[in-house]
């Protein structure tokens, strides 16, 4: 009964260990800087009437969650789905608000990786050159969030 248990235990550990490194070798990376500011800039009108939307939409801060009536719901669904943001998250209020529309992410369990594109009210003091081969801190729950220039008020943030 011990040996069966012994052997249970390491086909287990192998198991866990063989999850693990196919994670780690299969990890997505994100998506290249530059496509992600075409993407914007090929969607920018559409980026901005969210942005009007949901800063006249006191009672909203995301538009996936139904507490607003249907159709209003409906259209920023539509919307998002243009620019291609599966969530879009605000902080703040009015024109005062930090906007962020997800565009790529990859995580489990609370120890997420997102890439988006933000619209923020002041310039972050956190900025960095380029995301691209940015592999970030990884210090989970102390993740620091680190911005790159768009135009405007606009940045794309990456929080790995």
């Amino acid at each position: 009964m011990k040996k069966m248990l012994n052997l249970l235990a390491i086909a287990f550990l192998f198991f866990i260990l063989a999850f693990g490194g196919c994670v780690y070798l299969f990890e997505p990376s994100p998506p290249k800087e530059a496509e992600v500011i075409k993407k914007f800039n090929d969607n920018r009108a559409t980026f901005e009437q969210l942005r009007d939307m949901l800063q006249n939409d006191h009672y909203l801060s995301n538009p996936g969650v139904a507490l607003s009536p249907p159709d209003k719901i409906e259209k920023y669904q539509a919307l998002l789905k243009v620019v291609g943001s599966p969530s879009v998250f605000q902080s703040g209020r009015g024109t005062n608000a930090h906007i962020s529309f997800v565009v790529w992410g990859w995580g489990f369990a609370g120890s997420t990786e997102h890439l988006c594109i933000d619209w923020v009210n002041e310039k972050p003091t956190n900025q960095i050159p380029t995301l691209d081969g940015y592999r970030g801190q990884r210090a989970y729950p102390n993740t620091v969030v680190v911005y790159k220039h768009i135009d405007q008020q606009w940045y794309l943030s990456a929080d790995w």
